[in-house]
């Protein structure tokens, strides 16, 4: 039997990586889940959402927010475990210190690393940072490269046992609506009831990139105030104090801005089906709201998933003020409301890890 290592840190990792441990398990292949200890609540909400429990949590966290001394903890600590387990292969996803420690952990006991979410490039390797530079890294440590498009796939120096497999974030996505649907769940009941929120009344933000930090963050955040006077706003709390105490500063005590901690797996899925519309910097929710129909901001100067772009619907807006108010103000002059639903696009179908799964039992020696 194929024993394969996957490592987990961020609430992200989770929700694209559990899909494809379900997948994995059907096949017949013994997969342990290693959590870092990144964000070990956050982890635990979306392991607990698909049922899955971990193999063990390293209980690495960053203590001081040094990005070398964590990336250093968390090298050793992968390097430790993998001296007393052995995989035939280790999986990791996207662009994380926790993926990038565990790659490089596995290359120097050359135990082979498989890429969830590979090709990826915005080109500048300090924006998104450090993430760009990750996902670099991580390519060239890969045995195996799953890119989610053909343009990841084509970014790809080396395509030696590469392969166009889709987004398992969007296998996440297609879960959750088919549970919304089949279960015939009353999203304006729960809106109102857990939030006392109207459907489509109000704009849903996150932010939490660390390029984004202190002067562009601020810009982004005048945008928001701006905005506000216009639709409320539901701003996602980042535990990263960094950014956490800039926004509970500038946006508390402001009557038509809602500040929530981080909010369970479930919940922020509804949250996301009910807006008008989100502003954020997250790939991951780039992915999952261009999978749903949901109107986009993306507060960054570029991205990584331009597939997204064809949508007249979604807008690069950086910290634009002009910009983003502008385009709030448009969208709420339509009345035309955006379809919700999932939806095959560019950048999955649902089924990725049914390809990833495939192709890692039909190339593993």
């Amino acid at each position: 039997m194929i024993k394969v290592g996957i490592a987990v840190g961020t609430r992200p990792e989770a929700i694209k990586i559990c899909p494809l441990i379900l997948e994995l398990k059907e096949k017949g292949i013994e997969c342990h889940l290693i959590m870092s200890g990144q964000h070990v609540d956050l982890v635990t909400d979306v392991l607990e959402t698909f049922g899955i429990q971990p193999h063990i949590n390293l209980s690495i966290s960053n203590k001081d927010g040094n990005l070398g001394s964590y990336f250093s903890d968390l090298l050793y600590g992968f390097s430790k475990y993998l001296a007393d387990n052995n995989y035939d292969l280790f999986l990791v996803h996207g662009d994380t210190l926790t993926a990038t420690a565990a790659a490089l952990a596995c290359y120097l006991r050359q135990v082979k690393v498989g890429h969830v979410e590979s090709g990826l490039r915005t080109s500048n390797i300090f924006n998104p940072f450090p993430e760009e530079g990750n996902r670099e890294i991580i390519d060239i440590l890969s045995t195996f490269k799953f890119a989610p498009t053909q343009l990841a796939y084509s970014n790809l120096v080396n395509k030696d046992f590469s392969i166009v497999t889709g987004n398992t974030g969007i296998d996440a996505v297609r879960t959750m609506y088919q549970v919304f649907k089949n279960n015939k769940f009353n999203l304006k009941r729960f809106l109102d009831d857990e939030y006392h929120l109207k459907e489509r009344n109000y704009l849903l933000v996150t932010l939490h990139r660390r390029e984004s930090f202190g002067a562009y963050h601020q810009r982004i955040l005048e945008s928001i105030k701006r905005v506000s006077n216009k639709i409320e706003i539901v701003y996602i709390l980042h535990p990263n104090p960094s950014i956490k105490n800039l926004a509970l500063s500038e946006l508390s005590n402001h009557q038509n801005i809602r500040l929530l901690d981080p909010q369970s797996y479930s919940n922020f899925f509804y949250l996301m089906l009910g807006a008008r519309a989100i502003v954020t910097d997250s790939g991951g929710i780039q992915e999952e709201a261009f999978a749903l129909g949901i109107p986009l901001f993306v507060a960054r100067d570029n991205t990584e998933r331009p597939e997204i772009l064809a949508s007249n619907c979604n807008h690069l807006v950086g910290d634009n003020q002009a910009n983003l108010v502008g385009l709030v103000e448009k969208m709420l002059k339509n009345d035309l409301e955006q379809p919700r639903g999932f939806q095959v696009t560019e950048i999955g179908d649902g089924l990725a890890s049914s390809r990833i799964a495939s192709f890692i039992l039909k190339n593993m020696d």
